[in-house]
């Protein structure tokens, strides 16, 4: 998903054009499978819980409600509310687990992901546990708003920092400092991860 294609569909559904808009849900999708894939890659055995598909489907219903209430004035607004979607939607799965499944059985997914017992090693260093998660996303919504809107662009929207310094009207090393900053505030439940 780029600022560019956004913007050109962004002119297009102001020009009335409703293939735009599903264009643009498109291309949501794509960020929102390549993150919640990252995400799960970490707990194997989630996967046979929730369905990548599922979750990225259900942050696509989230963002269509969104945009049915309000139409974005930028390829900014629009990924600042993407974001917002699929860490909403991230954030509802990990807190609807812990109220479904039993500790017993939480405890067996992260003794998997611990011991590399279930599908190999983890893709990603990251959160040791669920509640862990929560408080990852719980805490980036807490961020002040110029490191949280970074740090959605770059974590949740997987633009690179060049994208991003477009979008905000800012130098790179604006961004990277954006970043520094929400990533020091998450010290505790963050974790690296490359963005560009």
């Amino acid at each position: 998903m780029n600022t560019t294609t956004i913007d050109r569909l962004l002119l297009a559904v102001a020009d009335g054009c409703e293939m735009a808009l599903s264009r643009m849900i498109e291309k949501a999708y794509e960020s929102f499978r390549w993150r919640t894939r990252q995400m799960l890659a970490d707990y194997p055995g989630l996967r046979s819980i929730h369905e990548t598909d599922d979750i990225v489907h259900e942050a696509a219903i989230r963002l269509c409600r969104a945009l049915r209430d309000v139409t974005p004035e930028s390829s900014l607004h629009f990924f600042r509310l993407a974001g917002l979607q699929i860490r909403r939607t991230l954030l509802d799965l990990v807190r609807n687990l812990h109220r479904v499944h039993s500790c017993v059985e939480l405890e067996d997914i992260y003794r998997s992901r611990e011991t590399g017992d279930d599908e190999g090693d983890s893709a990603i260093e990251g959160p040791v546990s669920l509640s862990e998660w929560t408080e990852f996303h719980d805490r980036v919504g807490q961020l002040p708003e110029t490191d949280r809107t970074t740090f959605d662009l770059l974590w949740y929207s997987n633009l690179t920092q060049t994208e991003v310094g477009v979008l905000l009207g800012v130098d790179v090393r604006t961004v990277q400092r954006r970043w520094q900053s929400a990533r020091l505030a998450l010290s505790d439940v963050f974790w690296t991860v490359q963005t560009e």
